[in-house]
């Protein structure tokens, strides 16, 4: 089965999403769409085109630190929440590098 979106729109909707999440403290992600973009990176990191290895072991990681922030917004928790930010922040640069590095190479 393939997935309905592309592995480059996948990742600029996940580095987005990061984005907004580490800089409005006041936005909150449903655990329905927690699971709905976790299951997205998983099914393009199995796709069996060579296209989208775009989508890699650190969109899984980031999606899971979106995860992470969450919950530790919902808990209050700031040391958890303050850690995820960090790894978000920098998963988010690496992924947006690749974005970018990605689009300047389909430009060619």
């Amino acid at each position: 089965m393939s997935p309905n979106f592309a592995p480059l729109d996948l990742l600029k909707r996940l580095v987005t999403i990061a984005d907004k999440l580490v800089a409005d403290r006041s936005l909150q992600i449903s655990d329905n769409t927690l699971r709905s973009l976790r299951a997205e990176v998983d099914a393009a990191r199995h796709h069996a085109n060579p296209d989208w290895d775009i989508v890699d072991y650190q969109a899984t990681c980031l999606a899971e630190c979106i995860t992470a922030l969450a919950h530790a917004r919902t808990d209050r928790d700031a040391i958890k929440e303050e850690r995820a930010k960090m790894y978000i922040n920098t998963l988010a640069h690496f992924l947006h590098t690749d974005v970018l590095a990605h689009e300047r190479r389909a430009r060619q």
